[in-house]
């Protein structure tokens, strides 16, 4: 079992609100209809902020679309079965899903989705699907190091299904515990953002106040 990250939180990027939304405090607001710009990092670092590709949200999605906006060729699934009593970490990518001691009862399988590694997008879910609610918050935190993104630029978006609609739920800049994120150990804290829930969907790291 992976001992549970820390998260030290250094400065407020705002909060977001939607009374069924999965944040655990604070409020949001609604994206247009066409979404959030979405950050995107290259092999390189370098990063952009992208239009989100409709086929990530489609039944069936496309193979590719004509910008190569997104390729699911490097789409990332990572499992971890986590005993909510002890807690543990999952990573994907940039992504980390830290889960406290005593989050939910029994023992959850969790699994974090990037449907395109170089977006800044993760699925997230638990199974047996009635331990989505916790009684204490999961940490979902994006690390930036190593990359050329400005925090104070990035926002989260939680995705509505019920509302088929985009919604900013803000974040925390944070500096975060070393990790081993895919072949990468990192030995000194990194940077990054951070949103605590109170149960998984889909989320977006993009362009703030768009």
């Amino acid at each position: 079992m992976v001992l549970v990250t820390v998260l030290l939180a250094v400065a407020a990027a705002g909060c977001g609100t939607s009374p069924t939304s999965p944040l655990a405090t604070g409020g949001g607001t609604v994206t247009p209809a066409s979404g959030p710009q979405v950050l995107k990092v290259n092999a390189d670092g370098s990063v952009s902020f992208v239009s989100l590709p409709p086929a990530l949200l489609s039944p069936t999605p496309i193979p590719l679309d004509n910008n190569l906006t997104y390729d699911p060729r490097r789409v990332v699934v990572v499992t971890a079965r986590v005993d909510g009593a002890v807690g543990g970490r999952v990573i994907c990518g940039r992504f980390v899903a830290t889960v406290p001691a005593g989050a939910f009862a029994g023992v959850g399988t969790i699994t974090m989705t990037l449907p395109d590694s170089t977006l800044m997008l993760c699925d997230l879910e638990v199974s047996p699907a009635e331990l989505n609610g916790f009684a204490a918050p999961v940490d979902l935190a994006l690390h930036t190091s190593g990359t050329g993104a400005d925090l104070d630029s990035l926002d989260i978006y939680w995705w509505d299904p019920a509302n088929s609609a985009w919604t900013s739920m803000g974040c925390q800049k944070a500096v975060l515990e070393p990790v081993l994120a895919d072949e990468v150990l990192t030995a000194e804290p990194v940077t990054g953002v951070s949103l605590q829930l109170n149960h998984f969907s889909k989320y977006a790291a993009g362009k703030a106040g768009w």
